[in-house]
């Protein structure tokens, strides 16, 4: 009790603990404090983490004696389970006056909980996040007409933070406008920072005109939504924004396809995401006269590149786009990659790395199918990295062979990299000749002394297999991510 609160439970429940992930929210680094700690350990006057966990709202009643000035921001989840009264908004409202709040929910809220809240939230002014994520791999997106989520962002004006994440209420009919009500709240929440929109598949274009009046914008998703290339002009106007994510959005569809260069007034971009965009050829070319126009962009996601023979230069020029830039991120994902554009990318990387402010500290390369070729090369540009920290390649090592041994013989002599990628790679197989086992490959990688994290997912690892990497791996100091592997189903067992 005299120590610090350092708990991993959210739940404040008696007897219930549920694993707490890291929050990015809060402050003091996203430690959080769970309340039944605190509850139990009566740590009146101790020294707390400043995020305070509220999970349900039970024992709102026995709040008022252990809140510390330390705490800047309780979190409170809505469950269905709760029945919400007046007197608890209230409450809320009273006990957490100078605190920040912020509101979340997973679960499907179209009833009662959720509409009492909503009628009760003009009690709750200093709400500045609000998290409403759907579950779309369960098939239950969040659900509700949009009429008490608006009428909630009109009376929490002043949030900073809004996430309407697989939220049906978002999009509405078969033509995916956007709900009116929410149209109008939207408006009204002239200080947001963050808007994470994405999963609803909203192709209404009055919602960018409503996200280009938002000048203090930080941070956009509309990854997985209809938006087409006529919204990036509306994009274009949030001159403040560090991070956009387009994933899977239809910006090479219509007649202004690809006019990525409209967004060159965003000068202050620093994490580009353009996954599962489906490249051509004016796509790539767009792109590379795009790139200059971010002077402070270090992260940039792309995929798929659709491109044939005629596509093969425009690929080199953005490979060498991305090393004029500053980049320190980047992720590839390829549908097809042949030879000579296998040789572009590596060259690339060999040149990015020779200039030292601009070498990359991670990569991560996806569905490449570099080849046994591919692979040596790639080595030789990492080969003696001083920066590289995170390296992806998954799915991309298929026909190396025995050059997953030079891979990791380049790697061992990279100092920095503390966690490593090789999932989907098939490094365990049985053919004609018997079990061929790749990963007794890896064994250099015993001498990256920095690596804490190697991830095998997928590779149709044996028990034979998982006894060899710990023959040859110091397990206590690198953790190995196993899963999908036929030994981890064994053990299960």
């Amino acid at each position: 009790a005299d120590s610090p609160v350092t708990s991993t439970h959210t739940s404040i429940e008696e007897g219930e603990e549920a694993p707490m992930p890291e929050s990015g929210s809060g402050g003091g680094g996203g430690t959080r404090l769970c309340l039944l700690d605190v509850l139990k350990a009566d740590l009146v006057g101790k020294c707390w983490p400043p995020h305070l966990v509220l999970r349900g709202f039970q024992v709102s009643h026995r709040i008022q004696r252990v809140l510390n000035e330390s705490i800047q921001e309780v979190e409170v989840e809505l469950l269905n389970a709760d029945v919400w009264t007046d007197k608890q908004i209230e409450s809320i409202s009273k006990q957490f006056a100078n605190k920040t709040l912020l509101i979340k929910s997973t679960e499907c809220f179209a009833g009662r909980t959720f509409r009492t809240f909503a009628q009760n939230s003009l009690h709750i002014p200093n709400v500045g996040t609000i998290q409403f994520h759907g579950r779309p791999s369960l098939c239950r997106p969040f659900q509700g007409d949009g009429t008490d989520l608006a009428q909630i962002l009109r009376n929490c004006s002043a949030i900073t933070r809004l996430e309407l994440v697989y939220c049906s209420c978002v999009s509405v009919g078969k033509e995916t406008s956007i709900n009116e009500n929410l149209i109008r709240a939207l408006e009204n929440c002239t200080a947001l920072t963050h808007l994470d929109l994405h999963g609803n598949k909203c192709a209404d274009s009055r919602l960018a005109g409503v996200i280009s009046s938002l000048k203090g914008l930080r941070h956009l998703d509309l990854s997985n939504n209809k938006v087409d290339a006529s919204w990036l002009g509306s994009l274009a106007e949030c001159t403040a924004l560090t991070h956009l994510n387009l994933n899977g959005t239809r910006i090479g569809c219509g007649s202004q396809h690809w006019n990525l260069q409209s967004l060159g007034t965003c000068t202050a971009l620093q994490h580009l995401s353009l996954r599962r965009m489906n490249f051509n050829e004016d796509g790539i070319r767009s792109l590379t006269s795009a790139l200059g126009l971010f002077p402070q962009l270090a992260r940039l996601e792309l995929g798929y590149f659709n491109v044939g023979a005629d596509g093969q230069a425009p690929l080199e020029e953005l490979l060498d786009e991305c090393v004029s830039t500053r980049l320190t991120y980047l992720h590839l994902e390829f549908q097809r990659l042949d030879r000579e554009q296998s040789t572009s990318l590596v060259r690339a990387l060999q040149e990015k790395k020779s200039v030292h402010d601009r070498a990359l500290a991670w990569l991560s390369i996806h569905d490449t199918q570099l080849g046994k070729e591919g692979v040596e090369q790639l080595a030789s540009a990492l080969r003696g990295s001083q920066v590289l920290r995170y390296l992806k390649l998954s799915s991309s090592l298929f026909g190396a062979g025995d050059a997953v041994r030079h891979l990791a013989l380049a790697l061992a002599e990279c100092p920095c990299l503390v966690e490593l990628d090789l999932s989907w790679n098939n490094l365990e197989k049985r053919g004609e000749g018997g079990v061929q086992l790749l990963v007794s490959q890896l064994e250099p990688l015993a001498r990256c002394t920095a690596l804490n994290t190697l991830h095998l997912l997928k590779n149709g690892i044996t028990a034979e297999g998982k006894a060899t990497l710990s023959g040859v791996l110091d397990t206590r100091r690198t953790h190995l991510n196993l899963e999908g592997n036929p030994c981890v189903n064994l053990d299960a067992q």
